[in-house]
């Protein structure tokens, strides 16, 4: 028997009634959602009928490859030079950047 997903966003209402926020935003994840913007509560682009046009993920990837600022290009920090070393009871310590780490 599989086991029954239970979702950690379960609030009890004042009048005692239990709202499972996760479930409620998964049964209406495809429902056109409130505004102007043509898109449901995923963030697909839908149609006047409300096909989708164009998924959220397609538009994401287009928005990355278009805005250099978009996305973050994180490179591996240069290690810093040490400054100091020392040994105290066995153990190993170096300074970078005037912090002391065990080697």
């Amino acid at each position: 028997m599989a086991l029954k997903h239970r979702s950690k966003n379960i609030v009890t209402t004042a009048r005692g009634k239990k709202i499972d926020s996760e479930a409620l935003r998964r049964a209406n994840e495809t429902v056109r959602a409130v505004g102007n913007v043509p898109v449901n509560s995923r963030g697909d682009e839908i149609g006047p009928n409300g096909k989708v046009i164009k998924k959220r993920e397609e538009i994401m990837n287009e928005y990355n490859s278009t805005n250099p600022n978009a996305v973050a290009h994180t490179q591996e920090k240069p290690e810093l030079p040490i400054e100091e070393t020392k040994v105290v009871d066995g153990v190993t310590y170096v300074k970078r950047g005037g912090v002391w780490y065990t080697a």
